[in-house]
């Protein structure tokens, strides 16, 4: 079945947030409701920003009443995202702006830069986490200026680094887990 998208008032500076449900069990379906909303209302909501991936290789997910598919990556974000005690409003474009409607693309894409200044938060997808990402990205907050966070997603839980990692003895192999993990970030076809 086909998603029906409520069209976009352009004038009020409209945009669509994705409301990500919570779920329990993190193999539960993914949930989610779409709803329209004016920028110039403030909305709180973190935009994600991730690799679309392979579109021939689909997974499903439930949206408003309707099933949809969606590309792995996506599917494997929203999974790992999801709360178990919140729902979470996210902003992201593939759900976000009608792909079919290339009016509604046209006036939507110019305003992605006031979107994602105007996100809470920006999530940034690589995929489930691996120890030498981890280590990369410890490496990565430890010269980072304090206001700047980086989460580690791993199975159901969401760690946010404060202040730069704990102190780790610079052993070879946590240097060379550390430049594999940054070879991983940087060669990603994000």
């Amino acid at each position: 079945m086909s998603l029906v998208y409520r069209p976009l008032r352009v004038a009020y500076s409209e945009i669509r947030l994705l409301t990500l449900l919570r779920a329990d069990n993190f193999s539960e379906p993914i949930r989610c409701t779409l709803h329209n909303i004016s920028l110039d209302l403030r909305p709180k909501f973190e935009a994600l920003s991730y690799c679309w991936g392979q579109p021939e290789i689909r997974e499903q997910i439930q949206l408003d009443e309707h099933c949809i598919e969606v590309t792995v990556n996506l599917e494997s974000a929203l999974r790992y995202l999801r709360q178990r005690r919140h729902d979470r409003v996210l902003w992201i474009d593939a759900l976000c702006i009608n792909q079919h409607d290339i009016l509604e693309k046209n006036s939507q894409i110019p305003m992605m830069g006031r979107i994602y200044r105007s996100a809470r938060t920006i999530l940034a997808w690589f995929g489930p986490a691996n120890h030498a990402v981890e280590s990369a990205l410890d490496r990565i907050e430890a010269y980072c200026s304090p206001k700047w966070q980086i989460a580690s997603l791993s199975q159901r839980t969401t760690t946010t680094i404060r202040g730069g990692p704990e102190p780790r003895q610079l052993t070879s192999g946590y240097i060379i887990d550390t430049l594999t993990g940054f070879r991983e970030i940087f060669l990603h076809p994000y």
